[in-house]
């Protein structure tokens, strides 16, 4: 019997390490959650979550941020470089309306130098050489 509690209270430790040792982290935000911020007049958080959900690799909110450095919208400060890298990883990381990003990247190609452009697709190179793309 006294056996039988020693291996009871020993198993009871190694799954009370085991429980503590397993990282419990919360959800990545989504695009949802940045629109609810904003439509809230949450700015900076909003900022904060669009940032967070497009490293995450949402797509739609990688546009987003794309669009709100090339318009200098939400918050955001007009960034070219910055938009384009976030259209670049959009059309290479993009198979469901893949032709609309071509197109929308293409269109804001326009507007920038060719140094401009090279600095942001060296980017967007080196962010998805961190996060390839999903499955």
């Amino acid at each position: 019997m006294v056996i039988v509690k020693a291996v009871m209270r020993w198993l009871a430790v190694i799954v009370m390490l085991m429980m503590a040792s397993t990282s419990v982290t919360a959800q990545s935000p989504t695009y949802n959650d940045v629109m609810k911020a904003y439509s809230m007049g949450d700015v900076a958080g909003g900022m904060r979550l669009l940032r967070q959900s497009a490293e995450t690799g949402d797509t739609d909110s990688q546009w987003m941020l794309g669009t709100a450095y090339a318009m200098s919208r939400t918050g955001f400060p007009q960034d070219p470089i910055e938009a384009m890298k976030w259209f670049e990883i959009v059309v290479s990381c993009t198979v469901q309306d893949r032709d609309m990003a071509i197109e929308g990247r293409d269109q804001y190609l326009g507007e920038m130098t060719q140094r401009q452009i090279e600095e942001a697709r060296q980017r967007a190179r080196a962010w998805r050489a961190q996060h390839p793309c999903g499955p």
